[in-house]
């Protein structure tokens, strides 16, 4: 289409109501009638987040751009609908924000989900690394976040089941940064970027991009990963207090 001519980039993919649908980032030049990105430096092309559906990985539905004209990226479905609607992460920099569609084709935007943490290591922007994953504690999701120096390294969102835009803890330290000779030198240096994980019975498998040159692959075991969301769910399950009755029986 003509928002592919720069091609495709950044899939991301959802196990969803028997389909798999994947969300994608589309580029192309940015016609000079239409107004110009607000990050000119970031963004050298428009981008736009578009939708494809499979059943069976051989034949497509392709959707197209399921955002209005905003340039948007690191774009991924929740693999369940929320309150009947098909839910969406994306990233409007420097934040991540979540969208809604009953259909699944024609997003309208609910709102900021988080964004960068001052004097962080996610200080500068963040973006959606995996698609989240369901736990009993909330939904963890891997993110990436990229400081001023243009690091980019992986930590872990904690978001309520029910609600996820209520986000209920982030690592205060990042999980994965670029360490190793293919992490830290490449086409994209200090780069560790993740669109997919996958969790087994002992622990989540995240996959990577290391430098924008390579694909890594690092584990992590899913009893840390639940400890800390038991833990950070607990924190603010008992900052509440109860008042006391407020209406007459």
């Amino acid at each position: 289409s003509e928002y592919e001519t720069k091609g495709v980039e950044d899939p991301r993919i959802s196990s969803l109501d028997g389909h798999y649908y994947l969300v994608y980032v589309a580029a192309s030049p940015y016609p000079g009638i239409l107004p110009q990105p607000v990050h000119q430096k970031e963004y050298q092309w428009r981008v736009r987040v578009s939708l494809a559906k499979t059943s069976d990985f051989e034949s497509w539905n392709r959707f197209g751009v399921i955002i209005g004209h905003i340039d948007s990226k690191d774009a991924a479905l929740f693999p369940q609908k929320i309150d009947g609607n098909f839910l969406l992460i994306h990233r409007v920099i420097p934040h991540l924000r979540l969208a809604v569609a009953p259909d699944g084709r024609n997003f309208k935007e609910r709102g900021p989900l988080f964004g960068p943490r001052a004097g962080m290591w996610d200080s500068w922007r963040v973006g959606t690394g995996a698609p989240p994953l369901l736990s009993p504690y909330g939904w963890l999701m891997f993110y990436h976040g990229v400081d001023e120096k243009s690091v980019y390294r992986l930590g872990l969102a904690l978001l309520d089941v029910h609600d996820p835009s209520v986000v209920l803890a982030r690592t205060p330290e990042p999980i994965l940064e670029p360490s190793t000779s293919w992490e830290t030198a490449g086409q994209v240096p200090n780069v560790v970027f993740s669109c997919g994980a996958i969790e087994t019975e002992s622990e989540y498998q995240v996959y990577y991009g290391g430098a924008d040159t390579v694909i890594g692959l690092a584990t992590i075991p899913k009893a840390q990963v639940w400890n800390w969301a038991k833990q950070e769910s607990e924190k603010v399950h008992s900052a509440f207090e109860v008042v006391g009755q407020i209406t007459a029986d």
